[in-house]
């Protein structure tokens, strides 16, 4: 219990940060607010 309950927020913030970064595939999990689309452009 207690390892799935570190690994979900970690896993939730690691996914945060790479889409923030554009690191994510768009295909895999698009961006979702426009300030986003902006950040993978530049």
């Amino acid at each position: 219990l207690r390892r799935a309950g570190l690994r979900l927020p970690w896993g939730v913030a690691a996914t945060g940060l790479l889409r923030a970064r554009g690191l994510l595939a768009d295909s895999a999990a698009g961006p979702r607010t426009a300030e986003e689309l902006a950040a993978l452009a530049d």
